[in-house]
């Protein structure tokens, strides 16, 4: 499965719960701007995804019939199962418990997959009541859009875990959130120590829709996700940081960044909390740079 239908899934849901929380928002066209900021879709869903969702007229946008009338068949299941939503449950929290401690001592028996072929049929039920929006990476890993074949869908252990969770945990990803759209293209700052010249510098970092931008000095830099523009050392921020002869875990970097991008892209992440976490990478760099200098050969000089 590819990342793509897990995001169209859980746009798909979203709109689903605006509909349920806002009535008949859904029966109106609605502008861009509008999508973005009382539909909840990320500038980045607009522009990859909103044919999938609208019609649009004179650069208004309308729910596409066949969105809605799949939504009709959600409303359905919810009045089927929600009358039973208290006893499924209790059920659904003894069985998982039941089945929780038995994987706590790494010892999946026979007896635990029973348990787990009979809270599937108890899952998928309360699935249509609460229709969770789930990370979409665990949607690929399960290879099964969830409604699209429920029951084998909650044939695992780890997604009865989510469901349960979400019920009693409060762990659903928000549906009425732009997520990282609040900290997008916002002005950041990180600090990068370079030995050469023996003194701290200030970067300016934004984070973009494909990636980042850096700028310091002369340079003014988009990168993809990991730093890098054509997935090489000698270009991006790594070509900023060459020019200073700084030294820093470019495997490890490149990681970070790629990590930090997809969190900040997921999550209503602030702007504060981003420039944190991009201090704590030029922290590790600065680390390695200075590490670099004061572990070198006497003799060698190279700093």
């Amino acid at each position: 499965m590819e990342y793509k239908e897990a995001r169209l899934r859980n746009l798909k849901i979203k709109l689903y719960k605006v509909s349920l929380s806002k009535g008949k928002v859904l029966e109106h066209s609605h502008s861009i701007e509008a999508i973005n900021k009382k539909l909840f879709f990320k500038k980045s869903d607009i522009k990859d995804h909103i044919e999938s969702f609208f019609n649009s007229s004179n650069e208004k946008y309308l729910i596409k019939p066949e969105i809605k009338k799949e939504f009709d068949n959600y409303f359905e299941k919810y009045d089927q199962y929600s009358s039973e939503q208290e006893e499924l449950k209790m059920i659904l929290k003894t069985n998982y418990e039941y089945i929780r401690d038995i994987y706590i001592n790494l010892k999946p028996t026979e007896e635990a997959n029973e348990k787990i072929q009979k809270t599937k049929e108890i899952a998928a039920k309360l699935h249509w009541v609460y229709l969770p929006i789930y990370p979409e990476q665990t949607i690929i890993n399960s290879g099964i859009i969830p409604e699209e074949n429920t029951e084998e869908y909650y044939e695992h252990f780890h997604t009865i875990e989510d469901l349960y969770r979400v019920i009693y945990e409060n762990a659903e990803i928000e549906w009425n959130s732009i997520e990282g759209d609040i900290n997008l293209n916002s002005p950041l700052k990180m600090r990068v120590f370079s030995s050469r010249w023996g003194h701290y510098d200030t970067y300016s970092v934004k984070r973009t829709m494909k990636g980042w931008n850096f700028k310091h000095l002369s340079y003014d830099v988009d990168c993809s996700k990991d730093g890098t523009i054509n997935s090489t050392k000698e270009d991006g921020l790594y070509n900023i940081l060459a020019h200073d002869s700084i030294q820093y875990p470019y495997d490890g970097v490149r990681y970070a960044l790629r990590t930090l991008w997809k969190i900040a892209d997921s999550t209503s992440m602030s702007s504060k909390e981003l420039e944190i976490k991009l201090q704590d990478i030029a922290d590790w760099i600065n680390a390695v740079e200075k590490a670099t200098k004061s572990n070198q050969p006497n003799w060698v000089g190279y700093y």
